[in-house]
């Protein structure tokens, strides 16, 4: 093992250990790589690793929510769409079902029209 010039002790979320209520893993790194360790998801103390692995719980459980949200939307607008299109075929029928019914109702007096013209 090198011996190091200043340790410094490391913490990330894990189950090594657990220190002030946060489960932990630890590592000793010599002070000049600290800053690569912390870059790898590493903390100087255990309360800011618990800290994060709180903050990214309520990230996921956000990103969750909003997931969900978006997706009642995108099928709230399916639904719309799908009620406006058969808004629309029921007025076509409605109308289609009145001419036919305006068209039988003309025949029988253009017939009588005919009958008192002969």
């Amino acid at each position: 093992m090198k011996g190091f010039r200043a340790a410094t002790m490391l913490y990330r979320k894990g189950t090594q250990d657990r220190l002030h209520g946060v489960h932990v893993d630890t590592i000793v790194v010599d002070e000049n790589e600290v800053d690569t360790y912390l870059d790898d998801g590493w903390y100087r103390t255990p309360a800011e690793a618990g800290k994060e692995e709180h903050a990214a719980g309520s990230r996921s459980m956000f990103d969750d929510i909003a997931e969900r949200l978006h997706a009642i939307d995108a099928e709230e607008a399916r639904l719309i769409a799908m009620r406006e299109d058969l808004d629309r075929r029921h007025a076509d029928l409605a109308a289609a079902e009145a001419a036919a019914a305006s068209k039988k109702a003309e025949k029988p007096q253009k017939q009588q029209a005919a009958a008192a013209q002969s």
